[in-house]
């Protein structure tokens, strides 16, 4: 054989692997599994600076509208999670973001018509129900929560989120905590090392009177040792169900949650209760008035500041915190009696307005949205509803979370009376704050 004829042969042959090494890097390339992974790795920046020329790539918009949802960007990420859908209208992990997203703006009733629509196009699949049960967990809907979450349950036993959201509403609405924790407890078994399964298990246990809740606090404490509300649930946990020498560790779980977290509100109460156990009456104040300024609503606070300052000797301050307890005291009271009222009269619009603006007087903005959208008759979104419980809170002194109201109302309603009313005397009220503040 000639030397020609073989530098030829060598010649065809790597030509030809090297045709097909660049046929199966092309193939490589263009896989979805290696698509996914090369747009999913890419930056906030990078995704919306490319996104003009990627308006027909479903897997592209998903990326850029999830990471906007991540920087708290939501109004940013709606448009671009409604094209993603009418692009892939099945996707179950687009419909997630878009409804993160419209809950995060307040647009209620897009988010529950395009999860109606879901679950209409898919009836016979799990995630679907799940997602609009979680809908109707988040706006405290008993019926269509449950009906919803264990209908997901019946089509995916194996499903464990759909599982652990059916605790919740059960611990939510049916006060059940027994049969919440058989539902919990299925949600552990098919994710163990997921965090919140653990964490809903070892709580509904230590509800229950169940010691293996100690070993599951230890076991999520251990998967994130600096989640703020991990350490807070565990030193709850030791402050009510552990003994005399849980007291300190408690302190010590309570300590650390703070650090990570000052402005959590039930992290400051732990820790301040957690010094009360142990009569450190002065060091306990510090954490219980911060708790009792977070909780505006709620005693627990103001019946530990009482006793701290009765520990203190100091009567005046004793007796202001226990007026205050009382006050807080008779307002859960009154809405538990209107809850249970409504329980009985759903659609008693008398007792949905009372709730609303007793909920609006308190600052409790949430529900004063809420009973007031079922009071009416509108979505929660609506001008109307979100305008007379802006008058409400300014009339309540309320005056930031009236002028976030009434700003939204105004973004469909610009003509809007009682919102446009509520701005003008919102910003007068914070703008004569501010010069007042400027003062010297």
């Amino acid at each position: 054989m000639s030397t020609q004829f073989r530098f030829t042969g060598l010649r065809f042959w790597l030509l030809f692997f090297g045709c097909a090494a660049m046929i199966a890097g092309l193939g490589v390339i263009h896989h979805p599994v290696y698509q996914e992974w090369s747009v999913g790795r890419l930056t906030l920046t990078m995704l919306v600076t490319a996104l003009p020329q990627h308006q027909l790539d479903d897997r592209w918009l998903y990326f850029t509208g999830l990471r906007l949802n991540e920087a708290s960007r939501h109004a940013e990420a709606i448009p671009v999670l409604q094209q993603a859908t009418r692009l892939d209208p099945n996707s179950t992990r687009i419909r997630v973001a878009w409804t993160e997203a419209q809950l995060a703006e307040g647009r209620l009733g897009e988010a529950f018509s395009q999860l109606k629509q879901f679950v209409g196009m898919h009836p016979r699949q799990a995630m679907a129900h799940l997602l609009l049960g979680r809908f109707y967990l988040s706006l405290k809907t008993e019926s269509h929560s449950l009906e919803e979450l264990e209908q997901a349950t019946r089509l995916d036993p194996k499903l464990a989120e759909a599982w652990s959201a059916l605790a919740s509403a059960r611990t939510q609405f049916l006060n059940n905590t027994s049969l919440a924790a058989e539902a919990a407890e299925k949600a552990y078994v098919l994710a163990p090392n997921d965090v919140e399964n653990t964490l809903q298990l070892a709580y509904l246990k230590g509800l229950n009177g169940d010691g293996k809740a100690r070993n599951l606090y230890e076991q999520v404490v251990k998967l994130v040792p600096d989640r703020a509300d991990v350490l807070r649930q565990y030193a709850d946990y030791l402050l009510q169900c552990g003994g005399t020498s849980d007291v300190h560790k408690a302190e010590s779980m309570a300590r650390r949650a703070v650090d990570k977290d000052p402005d959590a509100p039930l992290g400051q109460l732990s820790l301040g209760n957690s010094l009360l156990r142990t009569g450190r009456w002065q060091e306990a104040i510090p954490p219980l008035t911060r708790a009792a300024q977070l909780m505006h609503n709620k005693p627990e606070p103001a019946l530990y500041l009482s006793n701290a300052y009765g520990g203190l000797k100091k009567i005046g301050e004793k007796n202001f915190w226990r007026r205050e307890f009382i006050a807080r005291q008779h307002y859960q009271s009154e809405r538990q009696r209107l809850s249970t009222e409504i329980s009985l009269r759903p659609r008693n619009r008398d007792l949905l307005e009372k709730m609303a603006f007793l909920s609006g007087t308190h600052g409790d903005v949430n529900d004063a949205v809420r009973y007031r959208s079922l009071a009416t008759g509108k979505v929660q979104d609506s001008p109307e509803v979100l305008g007379s419980v802006a008058q409400n809170l300014i009339q309540s002194g309320f005056t930031l979370p009236a002028l976030t109201l009434a700003r939204r109302a105004l973004e469909t309603a610009p003509e809007n009376p009682i919102a446009t009313k509520v701005v003008r005397q919102a910003t007068g009220l914070l703008s004569r704050t501010e010069h007042h503040d400027s003062e010297p």
